[in-house]
């Protein structure tokens, strides 16, 4: 059931660090391997983690189990006018999150002394969110918006089992649009409860969710898209068939065959 596969234990401070300094060094790895240069450096919190050598820019995913596509605060989702008008103005995806936000008090010491009161005001406001992304056109935005920043990134390079598999972002976001469900979350214990977080489904299988964090005091009332690595993959690379291997680390998709072919190709097989 895809609840089942949605109960993932939330990254320690350090566990996190680890992640992103492996996340670094595979991004210096596909930057020197596309011939960019050794000393190549990608920011820390940039999702433009490669430019290559077209010019084009790659957010390069790796890690061996999911993704925190993002971690947004109230903030955010008051200021980002893009998210704020994504599926109507005064309904939009930004205010369906940030009503799901605010149903929650400013204190995690209050939240602790009623937490089922919370989790009971949070269920209409999830269940509003959810059905807002059952419009294809509003999850492709939120899907352009969360893990491509509306275009900026060209790419989603994802390494797995030693290789770099190259993703043109418009193939990605068709390819989730029409292949993945949104559903609402369902409890699986006496301390859970229905309808917490959207849950992303693909073959009975959950492939992300979307949700509001309350578990700690550092991640208190912050709004978390992720996607499980594994999962992800499999269904890319189950639907998007069409590829091509460039030497032999980097396999390259689809759409994205024709464009990162600009520069790239023969150099990869000339010097892999």
């Amino acid at each position: 059931m895809p609840e089942a596969n949605s109960r993932r234990r939330a990254m320690t401070s350090d566990q996190a660090r680890q992640v992103r300094a492996q996340g670094h060094l595979d991004a210096k790895e596909f930057a020197r391997i596309i011939g960019v240069g050794d000393d190549y450096q990608n920011g820390a919190t940039d999702k433009k983690d490669v430019v290559d050598q077209n010019g084009d820019t790659h957010s390069l995913k790796s890690g061996e189990t999911r993704w925190q596509i993002f971690l947004y605060s109230v903030t955010r989702f008051k200021e980002d006018v893009i998210y704020k008008v994504m599926g109507g103005v005064g309904d939009g995806v930004g205010n369906l999150i940030l009503e799901c936000l605010n149903c929650f008090p400013d204190s995690f010491d209050e939240y602790l002394e009623n937490k089922n009161k919370y989790k009971i005001l949070l269920k209409p406001k999830m269940i509003s969110l959810c059905g807002k992304l059952q419009d294809k056109d509003v999850f492709a935005a939120f899907l352009v918006k969360s893990i491509f920043n509306c275009g900026e990134v060209n790419y989603l390079t994802i390494k797995n089992d030693e290789k770099f598999h190259v993703f043109l972002s418009n193939d990605v976001v068709e390819c989730m649009v029409e292949n993945v469900e949104r559903q609402m979350s369902k409890s699986r214990g006496r301390d859970q409860m229905h309808y917490q977080k959207v849950v992303l489904v693909h073959d009975d299988v959950n492939v992300g969710t979307i949700e509001i964090r309350h578990d700690s005091t550092s991640h208190y009332k912050q709004a978390v898209f992720a996607l499980n690595k594994a999962d992800i993959f499999r269904m890319l690379t189950s639907k998007i068939t069409n590829k091509q291997e460039w030497g032999d680390k980097v396999v390259v998709y689809c759409k994205a065959i024709n464009k990162f072919k600009k520069k790239h190709k023969e150099y990869l097989q000339s010097n892999q």
